[in-house]
C-alpha cells in the first residue's frame, strides 16, 4: 500500500493548474525563481525570456541528477566508513582471529566507503555545466544572481527560509 502511494505521488503532473479570476484555467509553468527581483520592467522581461525558462529547466534538472547521483554514493559511502571502523574495533576487541584481521576489516571498510562517499560529496557540491549556463545568462542578461528561496507566504511576504545560491 505504502508503495503504491509512494509511486502515485511520483506520478503527479510537474505543472500546476491555477485558476484565473474569469474561471479560466491555465497551466502555470515551472520557472526562474524571481520574486525577489525589485524592478518591476526587468520581472516582466524575465517572465517572458524563453530562453531563460529553457536554461533554468536543463539546469534544475542537471542539478536534481546531480544531487540524487551525490546522495546516493555519499549515504552508503559513509556507513562503509562507519562499519569498517567499528568492525575493526570489535574485531579487535573480543580477539577472535589475529590481531592483523582488525585493521584490515577497518582499512577495507574505511577505503572502501571513501572510495564512495568521496565522488559522492563532489557531485553533490560541484555545479554542472548547465547551472553555469544558467548563472552566467542570468548575470550577462540582467545583472541578477540566481538564488533558490522558499516562496514568501501569501499576504504577508515574509521568507520562509534563507538565500541559497543556486
Amino acid at each position: 500500500m505504502m508503495a503504491l502511494l509512494l509511486l502515485g505521488g511520483a506520478m503527479l503532473p510537474a505543472v500546476a493548474h491555477a485558476e484565473q479570476p474569469d474561471g479560466e484555467v491555465q497551466l502555470a509553468a515551472r520557472g526562474p525563481i524571481i520574486w525577489h527581483v525589485q524592478d518591476e520592467e526587468k520581472r516582466k522581461r524575465m517572465e517572458n525570456d524563453l530562453e531563460l525558462l529553457r536554461l533554468y529547466n536543463e539546469a534544475m534538472a542537471a542539478k536534481n541528477k546531480r544531487k540524487t547521483l551525490g546522495k546516493t554514493l555519499f549515504y552508503p559511502g559513509a556507513i562503509l566508513i562507519g562499519a569498517g571502523f567499528a568492525a575493526g574495533l570489535f574485531q579487535n576487541a573480543i580477539g577472535l582471529y589475529d590481531s592483523e584481521t582488525g585493521e584490515y576489516l577497518m582499512v577495507g571498510g574505511v577505503a572502501l566507503g571513501a572510495a564512495l562517499a568521496g565522488p559522492g560529496l563532489y557531485f553533490t557540491a560541484h555545479r554542472s555545466e548547465e547551472e553555469r549556463r544558467y548563472e552566467d545568462y542570468m548575470m550577462k542578461m540582467y545583472q541578477e544572481k540566481p538564488i533558490m528561496f522558499f516562496m514568501p507566504l501569501p499576504g504577508n511576504g515574509l521568507a520562509l527560509g534563507v538565500a541559497v545560491p543556486f
